[in-house]
């Protein structure tokens, strides 16, 4: 029986350095983000943040705004070479793309799948058949904006939100 109840006691006390210990971080991590914020520096390489793209000016609330981050230019806009991505509903003509990150150098990209088949649709000649933009707000001049046009640099804490407009043809 004196076993049994050093063995609680033991386990007790392991449970409770885990949660102090996590509470401990958490409580670090918060600390060092509202300094990031109160100082103006950016908050280290190492620590994610949220950071949210909203998208305005939709047509409809129709379909859903796919959404795609990038972080080096031999990688802009090619598919399944993303940094993070989206998929998000639309409401009252706006939607709001959420990704978590480090703090570096981006560009956004995205699409108003409108008829929700997952893919961005285009014409015979490839002039867009549903919405798209770009951080930014670089407006393309037939051919797809550069890396560098686009691309911001996020260094803001805890989070930052960006504003990208839709463009619907050429």
């Amino acid at each position: 029986m004196a076993v049994n109840k050093r063995a609680s006691a033991v386990s007790l006390g392991v449970s409770m350095v885990l949660v102090l210990t996590l509470f401990a971080g958490s409580a670090l991590g918060q600390q060092r983000a509202l300094v990031s914020r109160l100082t103006g520096t950016p908050a280290p390489a190492s620590e994610t943040l949220s950071l949210v793209f909203r998208v305005r000016g939709l047509r409809s609330d129709r379909g859903q705004v796919m959404g795609a981050l990038f972080d080096r230019p031999e990688r802009w806009v090619r598919a399944g070479e993303e940094v993070a991505a989206c998929h998000v509903r639309i409401r009252g003509r706006e939607a709001r793309c959420e990704l978590t990150v480090r703090p570096g150098r981006y560009a956004f990209a995205f699409a108003h799948d409108e008829d929700g088949d997952g893919r961005f649709d285009r014409d015979f000649l490839g002039i867009p058949q549903e919405g798209y933009g770009f951080s930014n707000n670089v407006r393309p001049s037939l051919s797809l904006p550069s890396f560098q046009s686009a691309a911001f640099a996020f260094r803001e804490a805890p989070s930052g939100e960006l504003v990208v407009t839709t463009r619907y043809g050429i």
